[in-house]
């Protein structure tokens, strides 16, 4: 196992904690106050071929080496270990070295860490290289303390980040695409709802668009990749990072993101979503609305930079509107929302998705019955 330091002031634990049935396995005996221990007496004695140790052939209470090669401490180690309760002479005249669990520092780590298994259930997000939790305790555990400052250059789906915030570290998270941002801030939206407000409000974002020239600034890049870092940003902040990104190079046939929603207890409903980085003409929406179609979606949603003008307006009407099967409520087939609108101002805050019976699940898991031949994934 290796480790690297800054400088010659650092923490490190190379221990790690026993689970509840690792001690009931372990400490398997308890004293007359309670505690718990395990029978270490074999290791009173040294083994006979480890060589004679003259230093430590000696009578102590009455009792003298009963191998050659002697006592395994010294008389005054002997001594202060009995003193601790640690050695104690029996009823039948024994002597029994007791291992207490309050003094247990935990599992010296080795280099195999075969305990730890991939992440699994709620825990897995469908992230490529995502790492379980388990693992990266253990790391933060062995090399930080409470209060400390957690660094994850390449942070991915978050799970460093989600793990230093339960032990109570500090963390910086970097990644190159927003959504693996969105991805780690609905983490811990999802993870800690009742402390989210005051996470959220400490939380320092650095390279994501704050306001409508950031926006543009980086919609107008001149690199195809980091422009489709826009559509991302854009999508997956208007739908309060529920949607899922388009990855497609090339052939994403006009959609650049889905969304879904229930419309019974079996069956999704679907949001497509197209971005623009220019205001959005009555084409726009036509294309949009036929690919609506063609992806038997019940609603369309353009991301552009203006107003709908009169002529979209026609457009949005033609297209008419979808009532839920289970809810009292009607919404027009075709919206659009302008770049602007998903900033907060003094007057409003920014405008967000709002599906009939929204999922909150499509980010990390398969699409349910109506859908269910697509697995939502994360794939950068």
């Amino acid at each position: 196992m290796l480790f690297y330091a800054k400088s010659r002031t650092y923490f490190f634990n190379p221990y790690r904690t026993l689970s509840d049935q690792e001690i009931d396995e372990k400490f398997n005996r308890t004293d007359e106050k309670g505690e718990r221990y395990y029978d270490d007496s074999s290791h009173i004695f040294r083994p006979m071929g480890l060589g004679l140790r003259p230093n430590l052939c000696f009578e102590w209470r009455g009792f003298k080496n009963k191998t050659p090669a002697g006592w395994v401490l010294s008389k005054d180690r002997l001594e202060e270990e009995y003193q601790k309760g640690n050695i104690v002479i029996r009823s039948d005249g024994r002597l029994e070295r007791r291992k207490y669990l309050r003094d247990f520092v935990g599992v010296n780590l080795s280099n195999f860490w075969e305990d730890i298994p991939p992440a699994q259930g709620d825990e897995k997000l469908g992230y490529p290289t995502q790492k379980p939790e388990a693992l990266l305790e253990r790391i933060i555990k062995a090399s930080s303390n409470e209060g400390d400052t957690v660094l994850d250059a390449y942070c991915g789906c978050g799970t460093t980040v989600a793990v230093a915030q339960r032990l109570n570290r500090r963390w910086i998270g970097i990644d190159i695409t927003y959504q693996s941002i969105a991805l780690i801030l609905k983490r811990l939206a999802d993870r800690y709802p009742d402390e989210w407000p005051a996470i959220e409000a400490n939380i320092l974002l650095d390279g994501v668009p704050r306001d409508l020239e950031s926006a543009m600034a980086l919609a107008n890049r001149k690199d195809d990749k980091t422009r489709k870092e826009f559509e991302k940003w854009a999508i997956l902040t208007f739908s309060r990072n529920q949607a899922r990104i388009n990855e497609k190079k090339g052939a994403d046939g006009g959609i650049d993101g889905i969304a879904y929603f229930l419309l019974d207890s079996d069956a999704n409903g679907k949001a497509i979503f197209q971005v623009k980085s220019r205001p959005g003409t009555r084409a726009d929406l036509a294309t949009l609305n036929s690919d609506r179609l063609r992806e038997k979606a019940e609603f369309g949603f353009l991301i552009c930079t203006g107003l709908p003008t009169k002529p979209m307006r026609d457009e949005i009407a033609a297209a008419g509107k979808f009532k839920h099967p289970l809810l009292n409520r009607e919404d027009d087939r075709l919206q659009v929302v302008t770049v602007a609108e998903l900033f907060d101002s003094p007057a409003r805050l920014g405008v967000r998705l709002d599906l009939p019976m929204g999922r909150k699940d499509a980010v990390k898991s398969a699409a349910a019955k109506g859908d269910g031949d697509k697995q939502i994934g994360l794939d950068l």
